[in-house]
């Protein structure tokens, strides 16, 4: 069992915040070395994030586990109103603050405050923590707003007298729903990672430059949201293994350095193993 670089992403911890816990379960591991040798905090979060934990060294918390379940069910609204807002986001999420954002922010916020309470390396069943319930809860919402989506197409299609219409309408309206929540989420990531990239190398990211990224990589957003969208594509790592020359042409402008590490930062988002030859032979 590996730590989910995916999931503290995802509820809003920095990479520096995730070397900080897992450096307290690696004490063999010298953080400040590596910083030193020139490693960034997101290359050390992914190489401790893949470390193997002993679960025999583990709590067990059966009624925690239990009581998780309770919470996504208690946060279904919440997540449900945040993957609304994903749906009807402004194709650059950052332009203005409107109702779709207070959603969504109180989305991540609550699936943050979820992440950081305590309990979450506790075993539940083998091979499943406390903190891999939790992580369902924003996948919740964005089913159910995805089945919601669905089922509305299905009965708008109805009353169409051909063989089949309410089932074509109701994947049609689920696929839609899908795509617009995926590229939000995965505009939002992008955006985020660009950030990340650009400071390790002591640069800061102009609105300008959030522009200018989203016109350049309008086709690999597009993309991405179809995998998410179209049932037998593949799933998000085997996209992004696919794209890294759009990766190259969408940031070439802000240097192949940055490139590679927005591109290397969003696989390990998506819980995808890169090794070395993977930058080389798609970012190069």
């Amino acid at each position: 069992m590996t730590f989910d670089y995916a999931g503290a992403v995802n509820a809003g911890y920095s990479d520096e915040e995730i070397v900080g816990h897992l450096a307290s379960s690696n004490s063999d591991f010298d953080v400040e070395g590596a910083v030193r040798a020139g490693y960034s905090y997101g290359e050390i979060a992914q190489y401790l994030a893949d470390r193997p934990v002993d679960s025999s060294q583990k709590s067990w918390d059966v009624w925690g586990g239990i009581k998780d379940v309770g919470k996504i069910v208690y946060d279904l609204p919440t997540n449900t109103r945040g993957a609304i807002g994903d749906l009807f986001e402004d194709e650059n999420p950052e332009a203005r603050h409107t109702w779709t954002d207070q959603w969504r922010e109180e989305r991540d916020l609550r699936q943050a405050q979820r992440m950081s309470q305590p309990g979450g390396e506790d075993f539940v069943f083998p091979g499943i923590q406390r903190k891999h319930i939790r992580e369902a809860g924003n996948s919740l919402g964005f089913s159910a707003v995805s089945m919601g989506a669905g089922l509305a197409g299905g009965l708008a299609a109805a009353p169409i007298p051909v063989p089949g219409s309410s089932l074509a309408g109701g994947t049609t309206a689920s696929a839609m729903a899908a795509y617009n929540m995926d590229k939000t989420q995965f505009t939002q990531q992008l955006i985020h990672a660009l950030r990340q990239a650009e400071a390790e190398q002591g640069r800061q990211v102009t609105s300008e430059d959030i522009d200018q990224m989203l016109s350049d990589t309008a086709d690999l957003r597009q993309k991405h949201a179809l995998w998410e969208a179209i049932p037998e594509a593949a799933g998000n790592v085997l996209a992004l293994k696919g794209m890294g020359t759009l990766f190259k042409a969408a940031f070439g402008r802000f240097g192949e350095q940055t490139a590679a590490k927005v591109f290397k930062g969003l696989l390990g988002t998506y819980g995808g193993e890169m090794g070395t030859e993977i930058p080389s032979c798609t970012i190069s």
